[in-house]
């Protein structure tokens, strides 16, 4: 287990063979079984609060595409879903929920026909789940914080760290949803804009110098979301050769293909990737930092600060450059281009282009 890993790792770790050690810890407790053609239980609280209903549709065995075994206590202790997919092979393993009860938690372990899916450890408090860890196949880890107001939950909070996510969902009296927003805590591992200017702009140079274009190179474009996350950017090279197609066949009117990084050659290819999982990683907790504080617009400057540098970098032996070459960052629709540019373009360079004609 990594040093970052959650304990529940391990404990996914240890169970990925456990299958038969699961079933038998589990399935012998089994006295009754119930049927259901949709979802008809759960143990998660917060769906029966988002109006979900929990309620067992009633089906027989044979139509049934949910089956739920019961213990002596009536507590639900394996879950079998997707049985009509099931029943097409016969020899298969369904789908498989088995859940281990004990007064403080319930232990989870979510198995699909081939492999383990999940495993999961829901903390109780007086009778009820107050707190869910869960740890999937993909690495992925997730933990939920319930609150209870009575004998309703009021207010619950999801974070995930590998995606960047910490929301908070509070639910009103009839369990809808009356507030939802990120959870903002500069105490986290957050990322100094500094640091990420510098990891952003290295690994635009590794990622320019890579891609193996070849021909003159007339401006490099960082593009963004401009109504969500901004970072990490797309890369765009615009081709002087389909700079001069452009300029022979359409005229003037070729000026909003010239800066439309969509209408590159090289944009949105695999060699034109940043490929820096580390610097991606780094962007998603800058982006979940931004969306607490509720503008994105330092993401915007950082990469107009970055274009701006790597305007004025040396790009002998990665790029074979123009003499106006220009490097500016630009939303995905185009409405922060002249803007963008009037940051990242030295004055005497901006009144070279629009000379000639091309802004």
């Amino acid at each position: 287990m990594k040093a970052t890993e959650p304990p529940i790792a391990l404990r996914f770790k240890e169970a990925q063979d456990a299958y038969e050690r699961v079933s038998l810890l589990c399935l012998p407790h089994v006295i009754r079984w119930e049927y259901a053609t949709d979802v008809a239980w759960g143990w998660h609280p917060f769906c029966a609060g988002e109006g979900k209903s929990l309620a067992p549709t009633g089906a027989g065995e044979d139509d049934a595409d949910f089956a739920y075994g019961h213990d002596a206590a009536g507590r639900v202790r394996v879950v079998r879903s997707h049985l009509r997919v099931w029943r097409k092979f016969p020899g298969s393993r369904p789908c498989e929920t088995f859940l281990q009860y004990s007064p403080v938690a319930i232990e989870v372990w979510e198995f699909g026909p081939k492999q383990l899916i999940a495993v999961e450890t829901v903390a109780l408090a007086g009778g009820r789940a107050v707190g869910v860890e869960r740890f999937d196949h993909e690495g992925t880890y997730r933990r939920i914080a319930i609150e209870w107001d009575g004998d309703r939950v009021a207010k619950y909070r999801w974070t995930v760290p590998k995606l960047g996510v910490d929301r908070v969902r509070v639910l009103d009296e009839r369990g809808r949803t009356r507030e939802e927003h990120e959870v903002a805590d500069d105490s986290r591992d957050t990322v100094k804009p500094e640091v990420l200017r510098k990891r952003l702009l290295n690994a635009v140079r590794r990622a320019a110098g890579s891609a193996g274009i070849r021909e003159k190179v007339y401006c490099l474009v960082l593009a963004y979301d401009g109504e969500g996350d901004v970072l990490p950017p797309l890369l765009g090279f615009g081709l002087e050769r389909e700079r001069r197609q452009w300029l022979s066949q359409h005229g003037r009117r070729a000026r909003e293909l010239l800066w439309n990084p969509a209408e590159y050659t090289h944009y949105e290819k695999p060699h034109t990737q940043l490929n820096d999982e580390g610097l991606e990683a780094d962007c998603r907790r800058y982006n979940h930092l931004l969306r607490a504080r509720g503008s994105p617009a330092p993401a915007r400057d950082l990469l107009n600060v970055v274009a701006a540098e790597l305007g004025r970098a040396d790009w002998t032996g990665a790029l074979d450059t123009t003499d106006d070459f220009v490097a500016f960052a630009v939303d995905f629709e185009g409405r922060d281009r002249r803007r963008n540019m009037k940051r990242s373009v030295p004055p005497d360079r901006l009144a070279t282009l629009k000379a000639a004609g091309l802004i």
